[in-house]
């Protein structure tokens, strides 16, 4: 595209057997195409400038899917289709400004082996799904450079059937930039950033770049030490 926007509309179209799909230039991507059929065992590259706007579905076996869109949006929507990415056993990576899915219309679903979402702003609606098979860290969200400065989650829209899911964000305590909705964690860790710091829990978790201080006053002889366990008391020896 030449700045404008590139609009792909059908109601079906067969690409298995291209040798990839390269999708790019200084536009706005506006796929709408309904059962789109993937090439098989090839990439499948979106690196449109402005943004990518899939309100279609997609399914089949690239050997990899990948959005490419620093200053763009990337938004996964719609008020009558049902937008999908089916990928199976392949991976799915997105690189914007922004990440929108699934926050009005009809459910917007993402199913791949692992996915990995890097915006500064990730906004997951209550429609939208990412469901993967992968093991281990089959979904991360996190930010272009570091840890998303905004994650809102409206309900429990991570589903990572055979590993977990790891979100990075900045503070907890910003309700006007980080809501997890009603995900279910096994463990929080702070003054962690990614991708430099390795998550130290087991299971599903959030790591926040903040790190907290504690502020301890007053007079003791000796040394004091405290055993964190969710009291306050202390005592000097």
């Amino acid at each position: 595209g030449d700045g404008g926007s590139l609009f792909l509309g059908s109601n079906s179209f067969d690409s298995s057997d291209a040798g990839n799909l390269l999708i790019g230039g200084n536009s706005l991507l506006v796929w709408r195409t309904d059962d789109l059929l993937l090439p098989t065992a090839e990439p499948v590259r979106l690196t449109n400038a402005k943004g990518v706007a899939i309100q279609g579905s997609m399914f089949g076996s690239p050997s990899d899917f990948s959005i490419d869109s620093p200053n763009g949006t990337v938004e996964i929507a719609d008020s009558f289709l049902s937008p999908s990415i089916n990928i199976g056993s392949s991976p799915f990576s997105s690189r914007s400004a922004a990440f929108e899915m699934g926050l009005f219309g009809s459910s917007a679903q993402i199913d791949a082996a692992r996915v990995t979402i890097r915006a500064d702003r990730i906004e997951l609606g209550p429609v939208a799904s990412i469901v993967t098979s992968g093991t281990g860290d089959a979904i991360v969200l996190a930010g272009l450079s570091g840890n998303a400065s905004t994650v809102l989650i409206d309900g429990s829209s991570l589903i990572p059937v055979n590993g977990r899911w790891l979100i990075y964000a900045t503070d907890p305590t910003d309700t006007a930039h980080f809501n997890a909705g009603s995900l279910s964690r096994d463990f929080t860790q702070y003054d962690a950033t990614y991708p430099g710091t390795k998550p130290l829990g087991s299971g599903n978790g959030v790591l926040f770049s903040l790190a907290p201080t504690i502020l301890i006053t007053g007079t003791a002889q000796g040394s004091t030490t405290k055993v964190y366990d969710g009291t306050t008391p202390t005592s000097a020896t």
